[in-house]
């Protein structure tokens, strides 16, 4: 009888410790600390894209003379999935292509050109659903407003959207009512603009007169540094060679959440105190110093710290694409639990020359990939993530034989048998010179 008192107070005391450690995540206000860099020792052969998805569409997109794709651009939010249509930002075209949520052609939308209804260059697009309408920016013109159809109906800005943002690659998004600008940081510009325009985020209104900004915390009070830190004469003749990488995002259950580059924090949109406010703090170890952080020509010493560039919510899990030398890892964190599980992938680290200066700039890829046991598609690359909906895969027919084994595939044992089938039926069907196939994975409730 002692033995069984002494076991349940054995085990009243671990039930304690645990609810202590897991209590210890949670400081400040509620800002959950996710200990990133000691969970990497959990190492796992893979992750599953069942955890976090309950189904996967196989979309080939159809290829007719009026709709043929090229790559999708990964820079910019190249693919919109709302209800029944998919929209594709075709570069080929400089429009946008919208299909069937089976992949059928239904239209273009937009057109170059001089005219009122007409731009000179795409730069991004916008989906607005409640409407049906496609909002086009041009960097040129403004931006456009058309139906769903494709019919033409209304400018909703005739300014140069370059007055405040230097690059078209800048990102637009709609929330709730307003509209939000995501640029790069900071705008190579003559000193005189530059000042105002070290911010990550802006609210503006449909005309893009910026209402409000919202500034990378790390960067705020080192302004005058930054715009001092003039490029050496090697390179080139700008501002400073100080850029950051675009600011991560993630919209899930309704909510707008953003991780800025250099800041170990996930803050989230709250809309009663018009500001983003921290809701999780990642603990990474050892961090560089501030001008490494944030030099664009990045020092080769920067790949040695752990960096986190992406992030991606779910209902149980958060994910976070991370690298440190040349691994790179995809990290899950259970939200219920505490657990920290990750794996890795042998990455490298890339130099790219511009003409126009001598030191090359150093980057490393890091995709997000989660093994696809729900269609037995293999690697499931996330590539753009929608709406806090979907995520989409995008699979190219001229590099499926290197990358997909039929005869494995018929024999993979998986989630969803029609999928998979459905998948076998398309990639039999298919041609190299086809347009892509979309793997478009609807996110658990």
């Amino acid at each position: 009888m002692k033995q069984f008192v002494l076991w349940i107070c054995l085990l009243s005391l671990i039930s304690c410790a645990s609810k202590q450690t897991k209590e210890q995540q949670v400081v400040n206000d509620g800002v959950v600390t996710i200990d990133i860099e000691n969970g990497l020792s959990n190492v796992v052969p893979e992750l599953l894209l069942s955890d976090a998805v309950s189904v996967v569409e196989v979309v080939p997109l159809e290829m007719t003379p009026a709709s043929l794709i090229g790559e999708i651009d990964k820079l910019t939010d190249g693919i919109e999935v709302a209800a029944s249509d998919i929209f594709i930002l075709n570069g080929r075209g400089n429009n946008v292509l919208r299909f069937t949520r089976d992949g059928k052609f239904l239209n273009s939308v937009g057109k170059i050109g001089n005219g009122p209804e007409e731009y000179i260059r795409m730069s991004n697009f916008l989906i607005d659903e409640e409407r049906r309408e496609v909002c086009i920016i041009s960097c040129d013109n403004g931006m456009k407003v058309y139906g769903y159809d494709g019919t033409f109906r209304r400018v909703a800005s005739r300014m140069r959207l370059d007055n405040f943002l230097y690059t078209g690659s800048s990102r637009y998004l709609k929330y709730e009512k307003d509209y939000f600008v995501n640029t790069w940081l900071p705008i190579i510009r003559p000193v005189s603009e530059v000042q105002d325009s070290i911010w990550s985020f802006a609210i503006v209104d449909s005309c893009f007169n910026v209402k409000r900004r919202f500034y990378n915390p790390a960067i705020r009070g080192r302004e005058e540094e930054i715009v001092g830190h003039r490029s050496k004469p090697e390179t080139f003749d700008a501002v400073n060679y100080w850029m950051e990488d675009r600011t991560a995002i993630d919209f899930y259950a309704g909510e707008f959440n953003v991780m800025y580059p250099g800041v170990d924090s996930i803050f989230r949109l709250n809309v009663a105190k018009d500001n983003f406010v921290p809701v999780y703090s990642l603990a990474l170890g050892e961090r560089p110093d501030f001008e490494m952080a944030h030099l664009w020509l990045k020092d080769r010493k920067f790949f040695d710290y752990l960096w986190i560039t992406d992030f991606y919510e779910t209902k149980d899990y958060l994910y976070f694409v991370g690298s440190q030398s040349e691994k790179i890892y995809a990290i899950c964190y259970d939200k219920q639990s505490g657990e920290i599980k990750s794996t890795r992938r042998k990455g490298e680290i890339i130099e790219t020359k511009f003409p126009w200066f001598k030191i090359p700039h150093r980057r490393i890829a890091r995709p997000f990939i989660l093994k696809d046991d729900v269609c037995g598609s293999g690697d499931f690359n996330v590539q753009f993530k929608c709406k806090g909906k979907y995520w989409v895969a995008v699979l190219y027919p001229s590099k499926l034989s290197e990358t997909l084994d039929m005869e494995a595939l018929k024999k993979e044992t998986v989630k969803s048998e029609s999928s998979k089938q459905r998948l076998l039926r398309v990639l039999n069907d298919m041609k190299e010179e086809d347009n892509p196939i979309l793997l478009i994975a609807t996110l658990k409730e």
